[in-house]
């Protein structure tokens, strides 16, 4: 003789496996909603770091113009021509 269970056993069988289901799915939507937020955050990463390298650059460029423009006043100090006369030659 075979061993049936009560209807109340496979009810509760039944509601638990679509409790788990539930609830797996409430994880997996989680998770997928975690992978995209690190996606993002690594995409963020990658910005922040091309973004320094162009700071670092321009630093560079910047010291190199300040150099120049001592330069430049140097070699200009001495002069006798007015701002003026120099940009109507130029024109």
């Amino acid at each position: 003789m075979k061993f049936l269970p009560h209807p109340y056993q496979l009810i509760f069988v039944t509601l638990n496996h679509k409790n788990n289901a539930l609830l797996l799915q409430a994880e997996l939507s989680k998770l997928s909603q975690i992978t995209q937020a690190n996606n993002e955050l690594n995409q963020l990463r990658k910005e922040l770091e091309q973004h320094k390298k162009e700071k670092s650059q321009l630093i560079e460029v910047n010291a190199y113009l300040a150099k120049e423009n001592k330069k430049l006043k140097k070699k200009t100090k001495n002069c006798m021509c007015s701002p003026m006369s120099i940009q109507s030659s130029q024109d």
